[in-house]
């Protein structure tokens, strides 16, 4: 019987990884130029001179059209994150948001199952690991809920 229990254990550990990279397929993580799409070309034509570090498309609002959530770096000590969003045919980007300093990621969830998406912004500054949960609600990005943040941005 406690083998089987461990082959279970082992079976989801397996699952969720797997679902975890298949999740995580669509985030680049940035020497280089993102790969073209709508989105991300109306991002580099409105924030111009940044370091792309992390981003991840994906469609976080009710209409069809794909929407991006984009980490860059302004100098050594600062990271940021804007969102690219479409509203009604047209894109726009959020107001700047502080973003984690090391180890960037971005993760696009349905936590609560309904729309807008909710992303996952996580990462680290010296050791010290933070993470928040943040949606697009009338045209503004809410925080809805983070742990370390302020520690590690």
């Amino acid at each position: 019987m406690k083998k089987f229990g461990l082959i279970i254990i082992w079976m989801m550990i397996i699952f969720f990884g797997y679902k975890s990279y298949l999740h995580n397929i669509n985030q680049q993580n940035v020497g280089i130029q993102p790969e073209e799409s709508v989105v991300m070309d109306v991002f580099m034509s409105e924030i111009e001179y940044v370091e792309i570090l992390a981003y991840a498309t994906d469609q976080l609002n009710e209409d069809a059209l794909e929407d991006a959530v984009v980490i860059y770096t302004l100098d050594d000590n600062s990271r940021r994150f804007s969102v690219v969003y479409s509203s009604e045919g047209n894109y726009f980007i959020s107001e700047e948001k502080a973003a984690p300093i090391d180890n960037q990621k971005i993760e696009v969830r349905n936590i609560d199952d309904e729309i807008p998406k909710e992303f996952i912004i996580s990462g680290s500054k010296n050791g010290h690991f933070g993470y928040s949960i943040f949606r697009i609600e009338d045209s503004e990005v809410v925080d809805i809920f983070g742990e370390g943040m302020e520690d590690c941005c």
